[in-house]
């Protein structure tokens, strides 16, 4: 409910119902809950956990440092630092090795310094957007060289926000209906909106992580770097980081690496029966 503050309105209307008279009263512990949401600010909150690295690290396999505006913005958009960043802040003093095994310490300290507030994917840059977009021209007419301009890719980077904002400068300035077309069909070009797509991403980011993840596995899960003898249990750590893994890339290992992906499941089978 927290990453879903414009919908407070509605929820609003749904306690006063229930708590008039016809509706059958609300607790007063249900009305402060409510109250302390709305008077939070969104963020993430993080337990600082092992599944949750690995599921932010899978997602900043492909993500690289910028070396333009346009890709800056798209950089600081992402979905890796949407949660890297608040992850770092949170967990950095228990999960820094970790951080660093996964090579995900450079990534955060680039967008630390790079990303500021107005480069929030929730927020909508729509001064930005106006002046990257103003001359928008695409010679050779092709999609791929049109989503590939500044214009397109700060628009995509934060569509949905600007689609969802109520400030009168956006709402003027931002026709949500004209640009989802062409955002669409970047999103298609990407392959960010298709099955096939995504299941090409991850086997990308699959490929990118399986080197780090390992090293993290033997850390964790192992009695020496090497994994030369598999345990027969395994720690609530190793359950942590494994599962996840092996649940979002057993099809790529079982392709591309098929004797990790049989340690793998020797190991997984040992953290599924609870030997932790």
């Amino acid at each position: 409910m927290q990453s879903l503050p414009d919908g407070f309105s509605q929820v609003d209307e749904f306690v006063s119902l229930c708590s008039s008279e016809k509706g059958g009263g609300v607790s007063t512990g249900v009305n402060s809950a409510l109250a302390s949401l709305k008077d939070t600010q969104p963020a993430m909150r993080f337990t600082c956990s092992y599944t949750e690295l690995t599921g932010i690290a899978l997602q900043c396999s492909t993500v690289t440092a910028p070396t333009t505006p346009a890709n800056r913005v798209v950089f600081c958009a992402s979905n890796c630092a949407s949660q890297l960043i608040p992850f770092h802040q949170q967990c950095s003093q228990t999960m820094q090795v970790a951080l660093a095994t996964f090579g995900l310490t450079d990534t955060v300290n680039q967008m630390l310094s790079q990303c500021g507030a107005g480069d929030d994917s929730h927020a909508c840059p729509i001064g930005q957007i106006t002046a990257v977009c103003g001359g928008l021209e695409n010679p050779s007419g092709g999609v791929s060289s049109l989503c590939a301009t500044q214009c397109l890719r700060t628009v995509s980077a934060h569509y949905d926000a600007c689609s969802a904002s109520t400030d009168p400068e956006t709402v003027a300035k931002f026709s949500a209906q004209s640009w989802k077309p062409l955002v669409d069909a970047c999103h298609n070009l990407d392959g960010t909106s298709s099955a096939a797509g995504q299941a090409t991403e991850v086997t990308s980011q699959c490929l990118r992580i399986q080197n780090a993840m390992t090293t993290q596995l033997s850390t964790l899960c192992c009695r020496d770097s090497l994994c030369s003898t598999m345990p027969s249990s395994c720690t609530a750590e190793c359950t942590d980081a494994l599962i996840p893994y092996f649940r979002d890339c057993a099809a790529e290992l079982l392709v591309h690496s098929p004797a990790l992906m049989g340690r793998l499941t020797e190991l997984a089978n040992a953290c599924s029966a609870g030997g932790h």
